[in-house]
């Protein structure tokens, strides 16, 4: 696991001058508002240019980022920054711990400033294995609020992580039992519908894995959750269907696959990994057909670069997956430079990605 995409520079010097805050909502637009509280269940705040405070629901909420002018002006937090911006880790990581420390005790920013910090510190020490500081810090995020705003994301990251590492039956059904649990969290902590929909996406995932259903049975188990999305959780209308292309995929259906992930491509309110999963699966398309033309090669080439260049910090297998078959999709077109080019697409994959599953086949 890496540490995230570095800050641009200009962040560091604009930082005293933000005094507002970013929320972008799952179906891709942008607000710019001044967070005054937040937890798993909403979050309050005044809108760009307004007194009137106004309240959303957390689960219409996709991004959240915290620039108003009571967290940007604190010394450990830019101090947080400009770690980051120079890739020293552990100074970022102490620095956002002692920014979220400070934030605890001020009375104007304790019901918002906190979890947000926290979880900066957290993503870093997670993103660089530090599972023992993750820990440290996640406890810590547990403990500002019961029901604080990155619960839902917390128990999403846990039940997919549950499945990724799956591959025995044993294992798949101590994943399997980690959804479960996740289902009834969700119930417990009172949390928004999209979160028990994305609950039965994951059950519907893990039980086609362990052949307790077949392809046909999961892609109406997708198809019953869509009905019940379209047009409400358009984010979640991307995940699913990048699923169902999946499945369409694995049962040789290219064309309909290749379909269906086209339009995800082209939606405005898919996330980057549905997005990078998209277009690594319409290269896919291309690629398994019997006998690919060099034509067919070229184009599951573009789709498998264009994975590792638009999407390079989302998951690594994912991106490790798309270099390892875009050097595949690079022999059979045989284009220009074919030996330096494929050289630098091994290299990437080797070196960037070497801790993939990919980078080690």
């Amino acid at each position: 696991m890496r540490a995230p995409t570095l800050l641009p520079a200009l962040l560091l010097l604009a930082a005293p001058l933000l005094a507002q805050d970013q929320m972008t909502t799952i179906d891709g637009k942008v607000l710019t508002v001044k967070v005054s509280a937040m937890d798993a269940i909403e979050v309050r705040y005044k809108p760009e240019g307004s007194a009137a405070e106004k309240i959303l629901s957390r689960e219409k909420i996709g991004k959240l980022e915290l620039r108003q002018s009571r967290i940007t002006s604190s010394t450990d937090y830019r101090r947080a920054l400009r770690a980051e911006a120079e890739e020293n880790w552990g100074e970022a990581e102490e620095y956002y711990r002692k920014a979220a420390e400070k934030a605890e005790k001020s009375k104007d920013i304790q019901d918002f400033a906190p979890q947000y910090l926290y979880w900066k510190a957290y993503e870093i020490a997670r993103a660089q294995n530090a599972r023992e500081d993750a820990a440290d810090l996640l406890a810590a995020l547990e403990k500002t609020k019961a029901k604080h705003f990155y619960v839902p994301i917390l128990l999403l990251r846990q039940a997919r992580n549950d499945m990724a590492v799956a591959n025995e039956r044993a294992e798949l059904e101590k994943a399997k039992a980690g959804i479960a649990s996740y289902q009834q969290q969700v119930k417990d902590l009172g949390l928004g519908e999209r979160y028990g929909y994305y609950g039965e996406l994951f059950m519907t995932l893990i039980r086609a894995r362990l052949k307790e259903i077949d392809v046909d049975a999961a892609q109406a188990a997708f198809a019953k959750i869509l009905q019940h999305c379209e047009g409400v959780y358009p984010d979640l209308v991307n995940r699913l269907n990048v699923e169902v292309a999946y499945s369409s995929l694995n049962a040789g259906r290219f064309d309909d696959a290749r379909k269906l992930f086209s339009g995800i491509v082209q939606s405005d309110s898919a996330d980057e990994e549905t997005l990078a999963r998209a277009y690594l699966g319409r290269g896919h398309t291309w690629l398994k057909a019997m006998k690919a033309t060099p034509e067919e090669a070229q184009k599951a080439l573009a789709d498998y670069m264009r994975v590792a260049i638009l999407y390079p910090d989302t998951d690594d297998e994912i991106v490790g997956e798309a270099l390892y078959h875009a050097d595949n999709a690079y022999r059979i077109w045989n284009g220009p430079n074919a030996r330096v080019n494929r050289g630098r697409i091994l290299g990437r994959l080797k070196g960037r990605y070497a801790e993939t599953s990919w980078a080690k086949k």
